[in-house]
Formats: C-alpha cells, structure tokens, sequence
C-alpha cells in the first residue's frame, strides 16, 4: 500500500484492517485527554481558544514591489530589493507612530484649551 502511493484500487475487505489498525492505535484514553487539555475542553476553559486565536496574528507584508513587466507567478527578490522593503516599511511605521503623536498632542492641547475656557467662564 506504501508503494502505490495511494493510485490503487481497494475492496472494503482490505481496507478494514488498515482502517481497525490505525483506529486502536489512535483512539487511546491517553491520546483523547491530550486533545480535550489541548482544546480546554477537559479543565473547561473558553478563553484559551480565544487566547490562542489572538496569538496567531500574522505581520504585514513586505512592500515589495513588482516590476512593470510582471504578469504572475513566482518572482525572487534580491537581499538588497528585502532590505530597502524592510526599510521603506520601517520609515512608514516612524511616520504613522509621529502622526500619531502629534494627532495625540493635538487632542491633549485641545483638552487644556476646553478646560481652561470652561474655568475662564
């Protein structure tokens, strides 16, 4: 069965066996408690799936950018072309953290100028 690579036929009668085989060696109690721990269903624990969903988070990609030339498929980028993306996206990331400074510094003298209006009342 290994050898055919799974491009053969099989009657239920030489499945069955295979099937019972795999079916004992998985189904074990020591095999199905790991899995309950696993999925906190066993200790009863719904924020560890929520928790492991929030870990998972992926990073942005990389701004690389394609040629004009481009038409699909795979395309290999150069160590240089990785580091400019790499840098491009850092200088991007400095000047959405500055904006946001100066939209944070801007709310805060906003604030004292309120305040100060509602005590000069």
């Amino acid at each position: 069965m290994e050898r055919c690579q799974g491009l053969t036929s099989m009657s239920k009668r030489d499945f069955y066996p295979m099937f019972m085989a795999a079916w004992e060696i998985s189904f074990k109690e020591e095999t199905i408690l790991k899995a309950f721990k696993a999925t906190s269903l066993s200790p009863l624990n719904p924020e560890a799936l929520i928790n492991e969903r929030q870990r998972r988070k992926r990073g942005k990609a990389l701004p690389l950018e394609a040629g004009e030339d481009y038409h699909g498929g795979a395309v290999f980028w150069s160590p240089r072309k990785v580091k400019e993306a790499r840098d491009r996206q850092l200088q991007q990331g400095l000047k959405e953290e500055r904006l946001q400074h100066q939209k944070a510094k801007a709310a805060r003298l906003r604030k004292v100028k309120k305040q100060e209006k509602l005590q000069a009342a």
